[in-house]
């Protein structure tokens, strides 16, 4: 998507605000800039229920939305629940599917809006699984990790 200047600097003449956001490519000066941020499941195992947390501490920006209104997608196609703690800087990931989902592969994707000039990278997220149960709700241990596998400009 490119900004037409024209018609940025009219609105710009008529209001005294001027918004970019989704224009170009971010440069770094302050302005958000939205990456898909995707989790996946890495091992094969098939799962019934996952919950895990993601820390962000480390980041300037925050995934777009606040607590349940974040702007994140469910690929498992069941249940899911999702809870951005802007606050603690940690999203809440909890997932279930009745007839099971299947490991390895993409399991969320979810919106972050950087502020800051460097561009997220996937080391950037801590991701720790809290939960995992097979189809019938039994506990399954060791808990099979979850990281971030992808990070890609929306």
């Amino acid at each position: 998507m490119k900004c037409r200047v024209r018609e940025l600097s009219l609105y710009v003449a008529l209001t005294g605000i001027l918004i970019v956001q989704g224009c170009g490519g971010g440069g770094g000066g302050g302005l958000p800039v939205a990456f898909d941020v995707d989790f996946c499941l890495n091992n094969g195992v098939t799962l019934g229920a996952l919950q895990f947390t993601v820390d962000y501490d480390a980041l300037v920006g925050a995934f777009q939305g606040n607590t349940a209104n974040v702007t994140c997608t469910d690929l498992v196609e069941g249940l899911s629940v999702f809870n951005h703690q802007q606050a603690q800087r940690n999203l809440l990931v909890g997932l279930v599917n009745t007839n099971g989902f299947a490991g390895p592969g993409m399991i969320v994707s979810c919106v972050f809006e950087r502020t800051g000039a460097a561009a997220p990278v996937t080391g950037d997220f801590t991701v720790t699984v809290t939960t995992a149960e097979d189809a019938g709700g039994i506990g399954i241990l060791p808990l099979p990790p979850v990281s971030v596998c992808g990070v890609a400009p929306s």
